[in-house]
């Protein structure tokens, strides 16, 4: 069933949803999913690819694994935070400590969801972020920052 909420960034077209993990069946997962949802979903499998997809793909919010290799979800909300701060970044983790929660908020996410996570908390979660980004009115720099 499709979500009312999922083009609530523009009437005329879904809003964007970037999923960046390093597995690659979670990556296609969530993006089944989200596409049935009714949002515009786009993969990308590490930190380099998703800044290049944020560039191009311009998501309204980035669905951000924490556990990557090379450059973590933690760096790379500060990143996205830093040169976009209009897009909401969720982070996902499979670590149930606080201590992460309050790391990943403090650099910027907008929530923080656990590992295996419920579908309809998922979508809820990107209503929400979608719900905020669309009322920020800031300029965006369209340069991408370089790539570490």
């Amino acid at each position: 069933m499709k979500s009312e909420n999922s083009k609530l960034a523009n009437a005329d077209s879904p809003a964007r949803v970037l999923v960046v993990d390093d597995e690659s069946a979670i990556r296609f997962s969530f993006k089944a999913y989200l596409k049935g949802e009714g949002f515009n979903a786009d993969v990308a499998e590490n930190g380099e690819m998703a800044l290049e997809k944020i560039h191009d793909f311009d998501p309204q919010v980035v669905l951000l694994d924490i556990l990557m290799p090379g450059v973590t979800g933690n760096e790379l909300v500060e990143t996205i935070k830093g040169w976009r701060p209009r897009i909401e970044v969720i982070m996902v983790t499979s670590v149930d400590r606080e201590e992460v929660k309050q790391e990943c908020l403090s650099k910027g996410a907008f929530a923080v969801l656990l590992k295996p996570v419920n579908p309809r908390a998922l979508v809820a979660t990107i209503q929400k972020a979608i719900e905020k980004h669309s009322r920020k009115g800031l300029v965006e720099d369209p340069i991408a920052p370089e790539a570490s």
